[in-house]
């Protein structure tokens, strides 16, 4: 976000030019794709500047930051990475982990040992776990 609104930053007639036209900004931005995009984009702009003239300069510019900055959180990753191809090589890996997290380590935090009968007993559990409840198939 701070990085997009540096330009509204440097100079006030930037800021109002961009709150003039805030409807396609915001639309861009959110991807709203409704009907009524500029009741929308005018009920987001009241959220973050919720009265325009009661702030200072500086202030309106921060909220546009936050703004932007929670704009990109609806950006699709894809798309994302799309644009960021345009300037510079992008690895793009997708993670997904279906394991079941190890919680026994916190006994090796409290007694500096794990005893064998743990690890046992939260291999069997977390089989049982995997296979049975969760159906997820064995990785041999």
């Amino acid at each position: 976000g701070l990085y997009s609104t540096a330009v509204l930053m440097q100079d006030s007639k930037n800021l109002d030019k961009f709150e003039s036209e805030i409807v396609p900004a915001v639309k861009t931005i959110f991807a709203i794709k409704n009907q009524n995009v500029e009741e929308i984009a005018r009920k987001i702009q009241k959220m973050y500047v919720p009265d325009e003239s009661g702030i200072n300069f500086a202030e309106r510019a921060i909220q546009y930051v936050h703004l932007f900055g929670d704009g990109f959180f609806n950006f699709d990753i894809h798309e994302t990475v799309r644009l960021q191809r345009s300037f510079s090589p992008v690895y793009f890996y997708l993670q997904n982990n279906t394991d079941i997290p190890d919680f026994h380590e916190i006994f090796v935090a409290v007694s500096w040992k794990r005893p064998f009968w743990l690890d046992a007993g939260w291999a069997l559990l977390k089989s049982f776990l995997k296979d049975k409840i969760l159906g997820i198939p064995p990785k041999y």
